[in-house]
């Protein structure tokens, strides 16, 4: 069994799971998922798996509670307790570089 049971994740975003699917990149012990709710959004979630990672989530939910800002994915939901879940908005969609073009590099430096 999983720590981000669909129950929970439906706690914490006001909607019902239909799918979801495991994400396997990332440098964390935390479960992840894509989840595909019932009202047609999508959300990453992010579920601590040890006292350690629990910490970690905790202080992730701080930093996006605190920024809010433009270039995060946004908060969804949060739900603390012995092992925490973060729910974020689903940039799975998005483009993530490589290949970073021109334009891309170029959009960089002008924000710098």
């Amino acid at each position: 069994m999983t720590i981000a049971t669909d129950e929970r994740i439906g706690e914490i975003v006001g909607a019902s799971p239909v799918s979801r699917r495991r994400v396997e990149r990332g440098y964390t012990p935390a479960e992840r998922w894509i989840a595909e709710l019932n009202d047609g959004r999508s959300v990453f979630v992010k579920a601590a798996t040890d006292d350690q990672t629990a910490s970690w989530l905790r202080r992730e939910d701080r930093i996006y509670e605190a920024l809010r800002a433009l270039f995060m994915p946004g908060l969804v939901g949060w739900q603390d307790g012995e092992r925490p879940i973060l729910v974020l908005e689903d940039l799975s969609a998005a483009a993530w570089p490589p290949p970073w073009t021109d334009e891309r590099v170029a959009s960089v430096l002008e924000m710098l």
